[in-house]
């Protein structure tokens, strides 16, 4: 745990300002969806289907179900 504390450091003013929230939406699966296929509905993220996959909580080689409602990242 220490190791992990030790990680962080104090932000620069700079970095601070370009420092912007995401928005999430919540959006409904189709039949066919995939987290690839969600995935690239997001914003543009680095690793955006591995973050669509810890946002809804989806295991690997997981399937959507269709008419369930998921989060994705927003503009």
């Amino acid at each position: 745990m220490r190791a992990l504390m030790g990680s962080f450091r104090v932000l620069s003013a700079e970095e601070a300002q370009a420092v912007r929230p995401i928005t999430v939406r919540i959006v409904t699966a189709a039949a066919g969806d995939t987290p690839a296929t969600m995935a690239a509905r997001m914003a543009e993220q680095e690793r955006a289907q591995e973050l669509f996959m810890v946002l809804n909580g989806i295991e690997r080689g997981g399937a959507l179900v269709p008419g369930q409602r998921y989060k994705i990242v927003a503009d």
